[in-house]
């Protein structure tokens, strides 16, 4: 039992140092990632532990959001769209 609650907290321990890395490559980039939708945040989070790196994860979001902000519509329309792209990704990452 306190073999699973060591490997809770290491992932938890994890979780906390890749979101400061997180913060302080969105901050770079002018946005503040406690900010975002908690879909959007929670899908960036797994995906920079997942690939153990914060950089390539930050950079996979900013591509894709410019991918989304060339489509045709308004802002709230990409906006939409982005948020439900990310709500799929969540989906499909549960497994």
């Amino acid at each position: 039992m306190f073999g699973f609650l060591k490997k809770v907290t290491a992932t938890m321990r994890e979780a906390t140092d890749v979101q400061k890395d997180l913060t302080f490559l969105f901050k770079e980039r002018g946005m503040n990632f406690m900010h975002l939708n908690p879909v959007i945040h929670n899908v960036v989070l797994r995906e920079a532990m997942a690939l153990g790196n914060p950089k390539l994860a930050t950079e996979k979001f900013f591509t894709t959001v410019e991918m989304f902000g060339q489509k045709g519509g308004n802002d709230d329309e990409k906006a939409g769209a982005l948020l439900a792209y990310y709500t799929e990704l969540s989906k499909r990452l549960k497994g």
